[in-house]
């Protein structure tokens, strides 16, 4: 079941007493994305250019709120600058890639800071429900501590996303006749999980916090590991 917490402060791994980003986490986060962003002009073949590849790249999620967790990842999303690349490449390719920094390049080499994963997604769509810009150093929507009813409302529906999730990826796993559903099916859950960011906090947060849950059992991997080559064609999904 999902237990989340209220916290008084933010995560003191990440966050400064005054809620700026502490400059450890900062150094590593920019040398993250600077290797991403390096290996996808690579990819390109065009020279890199840092400052106009990216429009912004944000910290997002659980640990820039207070309901932060042990196990909160730290989400970055980053907002790359599709036409430069455009030129080089065609659309498909651009999203073959970002397809790639999420779902396995993650997974080979497990990033972290100070003990937290961290969770790399790349887009070439605006986005602008992110908590803090590290571009530019400075909070785009401020972190607030839930009222006892939100707590209570948004604990409710993230154990109700929770339960239905749950269920869903063992009727997957028991039934072999829905094992070639799998990718198709953490496509959906991948999707949700980033369109729900878009959305209000109470729209967001739960969907967001059952799927962190779900993947901390490690259900998520077991379902994945069934069958490796179907995993495959998350890679060259058409993500339009």
């Amino acid at each position: 079941m999902v237990k989340i917490k209220n916290h008084k402060i933010l995560n003191p791994k990440i966050w400064n007493q005054d809620g700026s980003l502490r400059v450890d986490v900062e150094n590593v986060i920019n040398n993250i994305v600077v290797s991403v962003i390096t290996s996808l002009a690579a990819l390109a073949k065009i020279p890199v250019d840092v400052e106009k590849d990216m429009e912004d790249y944000f910290i997002c999620g659980s640990s820039a709120n207070y309901f932060y967790r042990n196990k909160s990842d730290l989400d970055i999303k980053i907002i790359v600058n599709i036409d430069r690349y455009l030129d080089k490449m065609d659309l498909k390719a651009f999203d073959i890639y970002c397809n790639f920094v999420g779902n396995f390049f993650i997974k080979k080499y497990l990033p972290k800071i100070n003990g937290i994963s961290v969770d790399i997604s790349i887009t070439r769509k605006k986005y602008t429900k992110s908590c803090y810009s590290v571009k530019n150093n400075k909070w785009v929507i401020y972190p607030i501590r839930l009222t006892d009813e939100d707590f209570k409302y948004i604990s409710y529906r993230s154990n109700l996303y929770y339960l239905a999730i749950k269920k869903m990826i063992n009727n997957i796993i028991k039934d072999k006749n829905k094992h070639a559903d799998i990718p198709k099916f953490y496509d959906y859950l991948v999707k949700k999980r980033y369109k729900s960011w878009s959305e209000s906090f109470e729209n967001r947060a739960p969907f967001s916090i059952a799927f962190s849950y779900i993947r901390d059992t490690g259900l998520i991997d077991k379902m994945l590991d069934i069958n490796k080559e179907l995993i495959q064609d998350l890679v060259i999904r058409d993500t339009d």
